[in-house]
């Protein structure tokens, strides 16, 4: 939909989602062989979501700055990849990672919900997110 040169970021249009992604993760796709015919695949491009099943991120021991760089490619990939929720851990330590990432993820638009780990998921050294499907 549009690229931002200076940032090095596009918003492309997944379904229903728009999504900011790095334009380095972004790959022409490969004509596909059928039978001995090739289909080409004409005016498009998909993301490069190879470990989007990852329904886990680790932040630990990130400085705030950089952890939620790694958030944003985290949800994106995750809502591309559709999957329905997701864990962060942030881990406790002073708290200050934890409120970055959960203010972070109440304003992101695929977003749909987050809460606190349960007791098996991490309690609250973890937040677990629900993304718009």
């Amino acid at each position: 939909l549009s690229i931002d040169e200076r940032s090095g970021k596009t918003r492309v249009r997944a379904g229903r989602m728009e999504l900011d992604v790095a334009l380095a993760e972004l790959a022409k796709p490969q004509a596909r062989s059928e039978g001995g015919r090739k289909q080409a695949t004409v005016g498009s491009w998909r993301v490069n979501i190879e470990e989007s099943d990852q329904r886990e991120l680790k932040l630990i021991g990130m400085r705030v700055e950089e952890a939620l760089v790694e958030l944003e490619t985290f949800i994106n990939h995750a809502a591309a990849a559709g999957l329905q929720e997701v864990r962060v851990i942030h881990g406790i330590g002073t708290g200050r990672l934890r409120a970055a990432v959960r203010e972070e993820l109440e304003r992101h638009p695929l977003v749909e919900g987050q809460r606190p780990g349960e007791p098996h998921e991490g309690r609250d050294g973890a937040t677990v997110v629900t993304l718009r499907t």
